[in-house]
């Protein structure tokens, strides 16, 4: 009756009738499975494929992918196939592939190949036999979508899949995708780097320089000190300051080096207030240091001026 009912929409019942809307479809699933489907994506937003399996346990992922296929163009239609490629690249990934090449549907596709790209978390070479049977014009996409996925979550895990990649130019972008993720060997990144075009290496000096000077300090120093002055290498030596001054947990203070890069910033009031932040955090530690190295060294006697006063608040 309420599958009949399009007035009735199931959202519109209390949740806890959710389940009991949802078991009591078995024997509807079992006969009419199609029929089913089509009726639920009319009072529902969204299909439970738990429900549905536990209401008809014998439901196989390749009988619910043709049903919903047979289906009218919907959200709910594209989220449920979806949902149930992904179970079934699990459980069968050749069958789920095939099926996917079979979709017509352009969302439909799409959605089901981003299905197949969340397993790359699960196994790097399964992954990669799947993804080489997908149309080239989704290919890459799927690929750098399951990348970048994993590279947020598993950056180390990215950083051991980008190495198996061939292609040149999906490479590339794999790599600017680990840059932009939460990858923390610094020492590797700028390695990473190095493979870019010069032209898209300065987008990624920020982020390099804050993990590297994590790890090693005078490393770090000696790569920024290779790079010509540019608002980018500020922005880099901004966040190298930040380790330096001891902001980034775990990390060791060097105030004498931090005072040194901060006159090296090349915008003037990104130095000015570098400058005060390292005097700031320094005249706590050792005050007497820091007098010693602001009056020994090559700043504007306004500027000198400006930190000693700063020093003695």
């Amino acid at each position: 009756k309420l599958l009949g009912n399009a007035n009735i929409k199931l959202v519109d019942l209390p949740d806890a009738q959710h389940s009991a809307v949802y078991g009591g479809l078995g024997p509807s699933l079992k006969n009419d499975l199609a029929g089913t489907l089509k009726a639920l994506t009319k009072i529902a937003d969204w299909m439970s494929l738990d429900w549905l399996r536990n209401a008809a346990p014998e439901l196989k992922n390749a009988d619910l992918a043709e049903a919903l296929r047979g289906l009218e163009p919907s959200k709910t239609r594209k989220d449920t196939l979806s949902r149930v490629v992904s179970d079934w690249t699990a459980e069968n990934p050749s069958e789920a592939v095939a099926f996917v090449n079979s979709v017509d549907d352009p969302a439909d596709h799409r959605a089901c190949c981003l299905a197949i790209s969340r397993h790359l978390e699960i196994d790097h070479e399964q992954f990669t036999t799947l993804s080489a049977e997908l149309p080239e014009d989704l290919r890459k996409s799927v690929v750098l979508t399951a990348f970048s996925r994993l590279a947020n979550a598993r950056p180390e895990a990215a950083y051991d899949y980008l190495q198996s990649i061939d292609d040149p130019e999906l490479k590339l972008d794999a790599t600017r995708s680990l840059l932009r993720s939460a990858f923390e060997n610094g020492e590797v990144g700028l390695d990473l780097l190095q493979t870019l075009p010069d032209n898209d290496q300065p987008e990624y000096y920020s982020r390099i320089a804050y993990q590297y000077a994590f790890q090693d300090p005078k490393a770090t120093s000696e790569w920024l000190a290779t790079l010509p002055a540019s608002n980018h290498r500020d922005r880099a030596i901004e966040q190298m300051l930040r380790v330096l001054t001891g902001q980034r947990y775990g990390s060791t203070s060097d105030l004498e080096g931090a005072f040194h890069w901060a006159q090296v910033i090349d915008e003037p009031k990104l130095r000015s207030d570098q400058l005060d932040h390292v005097v700031g955090s320094w005249k706590w530690r050792d005050a007497q240091a820091a007098r010693s190295a602001i009056e020994g060294s090559a700043l504007p006697t306004i500027d000198k001026e400006r930190l000693l006063e700063r020093l003695d608040r």
